[in-house]
């Protein structure tokens, strides 16, 4: 049976019906879900040109509701707007060109195309929820896609209620069912890597949602959540849902980190509810490189890199430029692919050094494109310490990570890759400094990009709550433009007028970091005379308790 809230916006005078996410009831027919619809709509009384908003919709859903406009003169007259949120294809757009043979993507084609005849006349409108996911639906040429926004809940659309400046323990929060895609799967080992010096001291507790999305379990989840039950009581903590709104809400706002360690190729394009919460909420979050959460955070860590990288120490830099010697060393990156790699170089001798500062510069921009930088640490009888790795995304001329050097490194290697298959992408030059820097500095902004390893996760959450200040510093900055982005006002504001452009609040990045990250005066000029601009050189004003000069 359908379910349904019916809700009417006074601003708007428009009966407004959501109907509930039609994956709740998918088991059934599309002629059940035809049935389903019809008597939905009789019951709510709805009228012509009232407007039907359906979220999360799929193939079955939208053929289902075709039949039902066919059937009926009171479904014709309605205004349906639907929303799609799985990808068409998976990983980033250099790689859609070669997925277009795959059987998904031709029954989708075929699909639209038969609904754009059964549709003609009617009032439909089609969204999705992130700039990237629109783009692929936009590639048939069929419908128009335009970008709604993720609204959500006035709970957690709240500004956050502290007790304490650094949580003890600091709780690393997972929310949504224990799925492989999602990453539940890393969680366990990500603990184990953590306990000596983070979770064994009592200084970190994992809060993980462990529900399954089917019986039983995905294999990889079922496996995990068993290997967190064994672990100690005081580490963890399981909670099962679904969950009502403000139990969830109740539970969202215990964590302090969340994690949001989801498939790479899968959520390139798709949008994270619970990585929206985070932002509303100004919890800094840990994602995976490569997705749209990633891309999202990446907006804010170039604007602060570039900031604080002002004020490094000038010292000499391993250097790499373009040229027949490097294009011989890195001419096999160009096959892309996971297990490819180019080496670039080493660094001896980091003994003392604290950070790796990594920047490449670029041709021209490539949104496109990311590249992967990977450090192999070793000590000084040459054996391996860890490796860890940097995803950037090569959406400006230059790029730059920061990376701890973990203790006892005396030297470094580097090498460098694609992150996408059929990729050639090659900079122009590659500069890694080894530095010591001040206990102010840290690699990101309001969160971690991490690779897809429990390791490198692990290690994203150890940079969080060693710096825990700092990060949620960042992360309750960019709250207030996040909240009113992801609110239902908003969202109704798009699906009953005209969809308007999608403005998204990483515009405003560097803005952001200025103003929680001022620059002494001598800095603030040399920034203005490198930038070519005159103005007021006078330091900021106004940033609160919270401002954070860099030393």
């Amino acid at each position: 049976m359908l379910l349904a809230a019916k809700l009417v916006f006074a601003a708007f005078a428009l009966p407004f019906v959501i109907l509930a996410s039609p994956v709740l009831f998918a088991r059934s027919h599309r002629s059940t879900l035809r049935r389903d619809m019809k008597s939905f709509i009789r019951k709510a009384k709805l009228r012509e040109g009232d407007i039907v908003f359906v979220p999360t919709l799929g193939e079955t859903e939208m053929l289902a509701i075709a039949d039902l406009c066919a059937q009926s003169k009171r479904a014709r007259g309605l205004r349906w707007r639907l929303l799609f949120r799985r990808n068409i294809y998976s990983g980033r757009p250099n790689s859609y060109g070669q997925q277009n043979n795959r059987v998904e993507v031709r029954r989708l084609r075929l699909s639209f195309n038969r609904l754009q005849k059964r549709l003609k006349g009617l009032d439909f409108g089609f969204f999705t929820d992130t700039e990237a996911l629109t783009e692929q639906y936009n590639m048939p040429g069929i419908f128009p896609f335009h970008t709604a926004t993720i609204p959500v809940s006035k709970e957690l659309a709240a500004p956050s209620d502290w007790t304490a400046w650094i949580p003890e323990p600091v709780v690393a929060g997972y929310f949504g069912d224990a799925r492989d895609e999602k990453g539940y799967p890393l969680l366990a080992e990500m603990m184990d890597h953590l306990h000596s010096d983070l979770v064994g001291p009592g200084r970190l507790k994992l809060l993980a949602q462990s529900n399954f999305n089917l019986p039983g379990g995905e294999p990889g989840s079922a496996e995990a959540r068993l290997a967190l039950s064994a672990q100690t009581p005081e580490s963890h903590e399981l909670v099962y849902g679904p969950f009502k709104s403000d139990e969830y809400a109740d539970v969202f706002r215990r964590a302090d980190i969340l994690l949001i360690p989801y498939h790479q190729d899968n959520y390139a394009a798709r949008s994270s509810g619970v990585f929206a919460e985070a932002l509303a909420l100004g919890r800094p979050t840990v994602v995976t490189r490569g997705t749209w959460m990633a891309m999202t955070l990446e907006h804010y860590r170039q604007a602060y890199l570039e900031r604080v990288a002002m004020q490094f120490p000038q010292i000499p830099a391993f250097r790499y430029d373009t040229g027949r010697k490097a294009k011989f060393a890195l001419r096999h990156i160009h096959a892309g692919g996971e297990a490819t790699y180019g080496d670039v170089g080493r660094l001896n001798d980091v003994t003392g050094r604290t950070h790796l500062h990594f920047r490449a510069r670029f041709r021209r921009e490539s949104p496109k494109h990311h590249i992967v930088v990977t450090y192999e640490f070793f000590d000084a009888s040459e054996l391996p310490v860890g490796s860890v790795q940097e995803t950037l995304w090569v959406k400006q001329v230059s790029v730059q990570a920061l990376t701890p050097i973990p203790a006892g490194v005396e030297s470094v290697k580097i090498s460098l890759r694609t992150l996408d298959q059929g990729s050639s992408l090659l900079p122009d030059q590659i500069e890694v400094v080894a530095h010591k820097l001040g206990p102010d500095i840290v690699c990101g902004f309001a969160g971690r990009i991490v690779a897809p390893t429990a390791y490198d996760l692990a290690e994203g959450v150890r940079e969080i709550t060693d710096n825990y200040a700092a990060y949620r510093d960042a992360a309750e900055a960019i709250a207030p433009a996040w909240r009113s982005q992801f609110s239902a006002e908003r969202l109704v504001e798009e699906i009953t007028g005209e969809p308007s452009d999608f403005d998204s609040p990483e515009s405003d990045a560097a803005a952001i970091v200025d103003e929680l990250y001022p620059l002494p005066i001598g800095a603030q000029r040399f920034a203005a005379m490198r930038a070519g601009t005159a103005g007021d050189t006078r330091p900021r004003k106004g940033a609160g308790s919270r401002t954070r000069a860099v030393k």
